[in-house]
């Protein structure tokens, strides 16, 4: 936690400032931060909340802490209405979609010498900075001890049932990779959607047989595979650093591999996506116009 708490205080603390600075918070000079963090990381990020309140003690900072399954229905609903946050933190591949429906405003300069380029480039859909990059977090492969080290999610799946959030685009890509699919295909003029090609196809086909067979859980949610994989309801669980956060320190978690494969995937292992947690800015009513 304090590898994490280091890395997340200096962005947190010049956004906290920021927002004060420029005056942008509500009139009370309160800074609404909300997230969907927990276990180590939440208690990372109060830390760093409560460095800063000491550091500012004549400003106030509010943080709100939200399920993540609902967290993106309350932005939307939030925001345009002034009843939202200054500052928030989430998953980078939702900011499109946040800009399209008003939510973020850009940023401003970020110094790129602090960042990871293909971070910031990711929480920059359109050019400019929607928000500042916090952490990388990659999908791994994860087994309650005594189950033995697979050679691939095929063999695993007969003995093991497996969690993870086969409905999620974020968590099928390495499954999707590992059959040598894309969701984009960039080779040629100009990008092409290619997940209706025959690799994808195939992903989607491998893991809807699991589902039929009982073997992967139907449209679980990241708190339904944090609960199965917790309850050993599940041999495996396919997430990312946040399952390990939630796991009692004393977990049968023995191991866990960052490339999990099946046997059908004729070209190459499945390389697993960074989810870049990003601090995007709100745009909407005086009270959540604020940045990060």
């Amino acid at each position: 936690m304090s590898r994490f708490r280091a890395a997340l205080r200096p962005l947190l603390v010049a956004a906290l400032a920021l927002a004060v600075v420029l005056g942008l918070a509500r009139p009370a000079q309160a800074v609404v931060l909300w997230h969907a963090y927990r276990g180590a990381e939440q208690q990372a990020l109060d830390q760093v909340v409560d460095d800063f309140r000491r550091a500012h003690p004549g400003e106030v900072v509010e943080v709100l802490a939200l399920p993540f399954d609902a967290y993106a229905s309350k932005l939307e609903a939030a925001i345009p209405h002034g009843h939202g946050p200054d500052v928030f933190l989430d998953a980078h591949e939702r900011l499109v979609d946040y800009l399209d429906k008003g939510l973020v405003t850009p940023l401003g300069p970020l110094d790129p010498a602090l960042f990871d380029a293909s971070a910031l480039a990711a929480v920059s859909p359109k050019g400019v900075p929607l928000g500042a990059p916090l952490a990388l977090k990659c999908l791994a492969l994860y087994l309650h001890a005594g189950v033995p080290t697979p050679t691939s999610l095929d063999a695993l799946l007969r003995t093991q049932k497996l969690a993870f959030e086969a409905q999620s685009a974020y968590g099928h890509a390495p499954l999707l990779h590992a059959f040598a699919g894309k969701i984009l295909d960039e080779s040629g003029a100009s990008p092409r959607y290619a997940f209706a090609d025959g690799p994808a196809e195939q992903s989607l086909a491998w893991v809807l047989a699991a589902v039929k067979r009982g073997s992967i859980p139907e449209e679980a949610s990241g708190a339904l595979v944090t609960q199965l994989f917790a309850d050993k309801q599940a041999g495996a669980a396919i997430s990312g650093p946040w399952l390990a956060a939630e796991l009692p320190r004393a977990s049968a978690t023995a191991w866990c591999r960052s490339r999990p494969c099946t046997r059908a995937a004729r070209r190459r292992g499945p390389t697993s996506p960074s989810r870049r947690r990003s601090s995007p800015r709100t745009r909407g009513a005086p009270s959540s116009d604020a940045p990060s």
